[in-house]
């Protein structure tokens, strides 16, 4: 019989015991989830946090930060989306906008604030770099998330989705075989197929012409008038103009919403006359009154069309 020393024996002893103990947690654990236990977890501030948003429930953001280490890559922001509301995020680079869709979509949690972001299954995204699976056709990607939600899209549905994307001919191509343009396009079917309350759209028309992403964007304001939430991440005047609302992400990373040119409406602007200041002319001494330069805050939106929806 092999003898081994006692600090040995109680060493494999304390293991064991807590093998035994982490087993009765696990166990403990999962019976409460399998009860559908209640008991909201906290946030990082240690409040608890407001029900998931839904087609029913706004999205509300309550002084949420993002950082890095002593990074800060999202300052304070507060704001609230309605249900159906077409909202673009706009600002420099670097400014916290990716970091802002990130947080209000659930894919990342805030350092401080909080955010009822809504679930898995009631939201879909266009990411920036497509995040297309290699092994699946541009079909089947689109269906994903539709079929992983629980919503299953027929094949009339991806079809017709297809062909207004012009991806008739690429239905059985994997996506190697696409360009950037192509694999964007699908990202987007993906999403518009999924039917979820919330669209996540971060840059959706960065690689696609002027025609295909004014179809993109029609697709996406079609979205929002069924009744889903369309947030959408781009650096395009001419995208944002789309929007129900435009919030504006300054250099110290403040929200500042502001209506979209209300569809007819003119601009912050003109409705009070005040002309964007011009350039000083080459050479001329700087005057004291000089106007002072535009604050970033100020609306993008200017010159839209009436009655684009």
């Amino acid at each position: 019989m092999q003898f081994l020393p006692q600090r040995l024996l109680s060493h494999r002893e304390s293991n064991r015991r807590e093998s035994k103990r982490w087993e009765s947690h696990r166990r403990g654990r999962g019976s409460r989830r399998a009860q559908g236990s209640t008991t909201p977890s906290r946030g990082r501030d240690g409040r608890a946090p407001m029900p998931p948003a839904d087609a029913t429930t706004p999205l509300v953001a309550t002084a949420i930060t993002r950082r890095y280490g002593r990074h800060v890559a999202l300052q304070p922001t507060s704001l609230t989306i309605r249900p159906g509301e077409f909202v673009a995020i706009m600002g420099p680079s670097g400014s916290g906008k990716t970091t802002l869709l990130n947080i209000l979509s659930g894919l990342d949690r805030p350092s401080s604030g909080s955010v009822n972001a809504p679930q898995r299954t009631n939201r879909a995204f266009v990411f920036q770099d497509y995040n297309l699976l290699e092994s699946l056709s541009a079909a089947r990607n689109a269906e994903l998330t539709a079929r992983l939600s629980g919503r299953p899209s027929s094949r009339s549905q991806r079809t017709a989705i297809f062909h207004s994307l012009g991806l008739d001919s690429m239905e059985r191509r994997l996506p190697w075989e696409l360009s950037g343009g192509q694999q964007q396009r699908v990202a987007v079917a993906r999403a518009l197929l999924a039917q979820a309350p919330f669209i996540f759209a971060d840059e959706p028309t960065g690689a696609l012409d002027d025609a295909t992403a004014a179809i993109v964007l029609e697709h996406l304001r079609a979205a929002a008038s069924a009744g889903s939430s369309v947030i959408m991440v781009t650096h395009q005047h001419s995208a944002a103009q789309v929007a129900d609302r435009i919030i504006t992400i300054g250099a110290a990373s403040e929200a500042d919403s502001t209506e979209a040119a209300a569809i007819g409406a003119t601009s912050a602007e003109a409705a009070s006359g005040a002309a964007p200041p011009k350039p000083a002319p080459p050479k001329a001494a700087p005057s004291a009154h000089t106007a002072s330069p535009r604050t970033q805050h100020e609306s993008p939106a200017k010159g839209k069309a009436g009655g684009q929806r």
